[in-house]
């Protein structure tokens, strides 16, 4: 029989009624051996996150009441699931250990905990609800002391079925420790790799990923049938919130296929599949295939005459990004100017200090430009259709902004082009290269 990984997602699991249609969900294919959940989601637009109230007990002024409410959801699921006492104790023993750990300490690591405990009682009460294990993550995701994660993933015999909490691990010591916002695809991606997944499989609230984000580009869009690893984890990491980028990653190796599905979509529905690179499969007719996007960038330009004459001067820009713990997304090279492009976040509160180092280092006039957005237009092989790529640039004419375009890159593979533009026009400008896009199908 195949083994399947199925992933849930929050917004899957807001309520009593999610949770009754991920059992319903999980019995309908004796495959599914193994789920991954994440913490309950909004239950409408107005409510909160349980991750996000259980980050929020911080403030002490809130907390009682805060935690009373967490306490309540998920009080609320177990009962409307019909599940025995023993649930409503572990509920309250949880509640009670978060209490108490930060009544003692309120720190990094007790917040840490805290936070982890939404995807916990999740997977307590699923395993409950279906009978199964529940396996804690700090056995399947492992953190270094210095809380990096580990991609390697432990050799560790998992029972034939187990429900298991996505978002958190533990270091060597057992600490708790997070992994970024959405990581339970990582959890999920983790577990897939132990057990040699046929499957993993993402039920989400929309069925799968679209060609653009429908938030911007309105009207119907069916899914993109296929991605490879390569498209998808390109798509993710410039903003495509469906799936994590480094559950790709760890996907890899193994060569496990993912499905992204709608859980409340009807059989039939079409969904998004990612395979290996080399699957001919991926081989549509499609060049271009999907656009992601995200705010949030800044971009130096750094000018000295001559800087193409010095061999150590990308070395001592690099040097002064490194000294600051600054990782970079984009960097281009003219004879007299240097752009570089990082994520805002990377910075900090220490622009003006990384400014003034490089000043230094590199001995270069220095400008800074930010609230800028960068686009990933995903395709195969755009190397070896200029006039696609030269279409896509010339789509954003009608920008209003100026400069229209900030920076220009295509990845040596043709899998993808980078275009930078300002945050303030990313909205038209999507909406421009998708006509484009459908422009193409209808030409």
């Amino acid at each position: 029989m195949r083994t399947v990984v199925t992933k849930l997602g929050g917004a899957v699991l807001s309520d009593a009624a999610g949770f009754a249609r991920a059992l319903e969900l999980i019995k309908s294919n004796p495959s599914r051996k193994y789920v991954v959940v994440s913490a309950p989601g909004k239950r409408d637009r107005a409510d909160t996150k349980i991750t996000d109230l259980l980050e929020s007990l911080s403030n002490t002024s809130e907390r009682e009441e805060t935690l009373s409410h967490i306490k309540e959801r998920f009080i609320g699921i177990a009962t409307g699931l019909s599940l025995p006492d023993s649930v409503m104790q572990e509920i309250e023993r949880t509640c009670m250990e978060i209490s108490d750990r930060l009544a003692e300490e309120v720190s990094e690591r007790t917040i840490e905990f805290a936070m982890s405990r939404g995807e916990y009682l999740s997977a307590y009460i699923l395993a409950a609800a279906l009978e199964w294990p529940c396996i804690d993550a700090r056995e399947i995701v492992r953190f270094t002391l210095q809380g990096k994660f580990i991609e390697k993933v432990p050799e560790i015999t998992l029972p034939e079925r187990a429900v298991i909490p996505g978002f958190y691990g533990a270091d060597p010591r057992g600490t708790v420790r997070l992994l970024p916002r959405d990581g339970s695809d990582i959890t999920g991606a983790c577990v897939a790799a132990i057990v040699h997944a046929d499957v993993y499989e993402v039920g989400k609230d929309v069925p799968g990923i679209f060609p653009a984000n429908p938030t911007i580009v309105e009207g119907p869009q069916e899914p993109i049938r296929i991605l490879t690893y390569g498209q998808a984890e390109e798509m993710t990491y410039r903003g495509e919130s469906v799936l994590h980028d480094q559950a790709i990653s760890l996907l890899r190796a193994p060569r496990i296929p993912v499905r992204i599905f709608g859980v409340s979509e009807p059989a039939g529905s079409l969904d998004t599949y990612i395979v290996p690179d080399d699957d001919s499969s991926a081989l549509t007719g499609n060049v271009l295939i999907g656009i992601g996007e995200e705010k949030n960038f800044t971009m130096f330009e750094l000018e000295r005459a001559g800087m193409n004459t010095s061999r150590h001067f990308t070395l001592k820009l690099l040097t002064v990004l490194s000294e600051y713990g600054v990782a970079y997304d984009h960097i281009a090279t003219g004879k007299n100017v240097l752009s570089l492009v990082v994520r805002t976040k990377e910075l900090g509160s220490n622009t003006e200090e990384i400014v003034k180092a490089i000043k230094k280092a590199c001995r270069a006039r220095v400008t800074v430009k930010s609230d800028l957005a960068s686009i990933c237009v995903v395709g195969n092989q755009l190397g070896s259709h200029p006039h696609l790529v030269g279409g896509l640039l010339q789509a954003l004419e009608p920008l209003s902004t100026n400069p229209k375009i900030y920076w220009h890159e295509q990845s040596g593979t043709g899998t993808s082009l980078i275009i930078g533009v300002a945050a303030t026009a990313l909205p038209e400008a999507v909406r421009l290269l998708y006509g484009y896009m459908q422009s193409l199908k209808t030409s």
